[in-house]
């Protein structure tokens, strides 16, 4: 019996596909980032058993797993953004913790989301439930995207906005010293040409500037920033656009990636109190 969470749900014929949005969100015409050629290729831990969460998720989906969230989908992304997060912080730190639980709930929503596609599969096209063979076998194009190409470019995002939070909280306490941030140059060999509109632009650590425009700015971007005592300069009106689920300042809002991430937004309104109250067990008995 397939889960009555999981109701079919499909996007409006006009709209485009989840894969594909994300395609189009993690990829652009001058940097592969899926491939991570735009920098440094920081693979997922190993410590993840992907495989094997993968075939109790979907030996859960396939006997109709009752629960708002499976758990061996979650454990997946959740677990690579914690490492990710953990890298630059010290154990015990309260915005580690937050971002932590931002993590949980961006892999509750991605969960949710993979869940339904992979349970579409249960079912041929007369409506027969396919044996278990032939769903793991449907499945794998739909695992391999979440769990290895875009998981991997979320977990690199993810490494280098919670190197951004931790470095806040080092500005902070120099702010006296260093009163400015300075936006450098990423270190990847062909940066983005319209990141290098940014290079050079510099405003108080305090300015409004940094809420909406503190790197990563783009999935898998180098861009970074550093204290200064250089004068600030003029913001240029044309600079472009954060891409979605970010262009937000990490430190600030305690949220790992923004609510406009397809992730966030592809979930009907009404999946989204259980999903909720499904992470907030999960974030509290933790």
């Amino acid at each position: 019996m397939v889960s009555k969470l999981y109701r079919f749900f499909r996007p409006s014929p006009k709209e485009l596909s989840l894969g594909a949005e994300l395609d189009a969100l993690y990829s652009d015409c001058c940097a592969d980032h899926l491939d991570l050629k735009d920098g440094e290729e920081m693979p997922l831990p190993e410590s993840i058993d992907i495989i094997a969460l993968q075939d109790a998720a979907l030996k859960n989906i396939y006997e109709g797993y009752a629960e708002a969230v499976e758990p061996h989908l979650h454990q997946i992304t959740y677990e690579a953004m914690s490492i990710a997060i953990g890298i630059s912080f010290e154990p015990n730190s309260e915005l580690m913790q937050a971002l932590t639980e931002s993590g949980s709930w961006f892999a509750a929503n991605k969960s949710w989301l993979v869940a339904n596609k992979l349970a579409q599969l249960l079912v041929d096209k007369k409506g027969t439930k396919v044996g278990f063979s032939a769903f793991k076998k449907a499945s794998e194009p739909i695992l391999g995207d979440y769990n290895t190409k875009y998981l991997r470019t979320e977990y690199n995002t993810a490494v280098r906005s919670a190197r951004i939070a931790s470095n806040w909280e080092k500005w902070a306490k120099n702010s006296d010293l260093y009163p400015n941030l300075e936006y450098i140059r990423s270190r990847a060999a062909n940066p983005r040409e319209q990141h290098l509109q940014y290079v050079g632009t510099i405003r108080p650590f305090n300015d409004p500037f940094w809420k909406t425009h503190t790197p990563p700015l783009d999935w898998n971007c180098l861009c970074s920033l550093r204290q200064t005592d250089k004068a600030p300069t003029e913001i240029s009106a044309d600079l472009p656009r954060p891409a979605t689920g970010l262009g937000h300042n990490v430190a600030m809002s305690r949220e790992l990636f923004g609510s406009s991430h397809p992730y966030f937004r592809r979930v009907p309104k009404s999946a989204r109190e259980d999903i909720q109250q499904w992470n907030d067990k999960f974030v509290n008995n933790g």
